[in-house]
């Protein structure tokens, strides 16, 4: 359904903006992840903790690639398609060993498809509307847990919105981004699921040149 609306949202702007001010360009920027503190556990067969697992930190990461804006008096259109690098780590403490806490690490790298509506004010530009995200490639050290499993969706959706400053042809946006999966839904330990957060969000800030 998310899918269909990318479709019929790309050919109606398409046909509205044929005498629309369009511009090409290239974008690349920094984001991290925004994630809440909640600490999940394994259980043993007696119902004690076993292995308690915390989300640690999100490392600043990169992000790049192509936009489209289309502009019809003060109305802004703007797909976009970006490469996005991921990682963050977690801290491991083995309960039932009395084993000392340790940092691993994960990383992902996936495909960014916003498709943004919005109005501009001079050079000030304001947008919203959906996204979706290609899994591409992880790699992660939480593999050296016994009983872990990974499993990413092959494409999940959310959501962008921020403000963005037009001068000439350089672009500065920034943006938050809300997604309608939960952060860490992708690790099972154990056969137990995990999350850290009702949502994964993200702060992104880009610098953006058109041709």
């Amino acid at each position: 359904m998310v899918r269909n609306y990318f479709v019929i949202a790309f050919m109606l702007i398409s046909v509205s903006f044929a005498q629309a001010q369009l511009s090409v360009g290239l974008k690349g920027g920094l984001h991290t992840s925004l994630v809440g503190d909640n600490e999940n556990y394994t259980f043993d067969n007696e119902g004690l903790e076993e292995l308690k697992l915390q989300f640690n930190e999100a490392s600043y990461s990169f992000h790049g690639g192509l936009f489209l804006q289309a502009e019809l008096g003060n109305f802004v259109f703007r797909p976009e398609l970006v490469y996005s690098s991921n990682r963050h780590s977690f801290l491991i403490e083995d309960l039932k060993n009395m084993a000392p806490p340790t940092v691993l690490e994960e990383s992902y790298q996936q495909l960014d498809i916003p498709v943004l509506f919005g109005a501009k004010f001079g050079f000030l530009r304001m947008n919203l509307g959906p996204v979706g995200h290609l899994h591409l490639n992880s790699t992660s050290e939480l593999t050296d847990i016994d009983g872990y499993k990974s499993k990413f969706q092959e494409m999940t959706y959310g959501w962008q919105g921020g403000i963005g400053i037009d001068i000439r042809k350089v672009h500065i946006d920034l943006r938050y981004e809300g997604n309608f999966n939960k952060f860490g839904d992708h690790i099972t330990i154990s056969e137990t699921n995990f999350n850290f957060d009702d949502q994964a969000s993200r702060f992104m800030a880009s610098v953006g040149f058109a041709f």
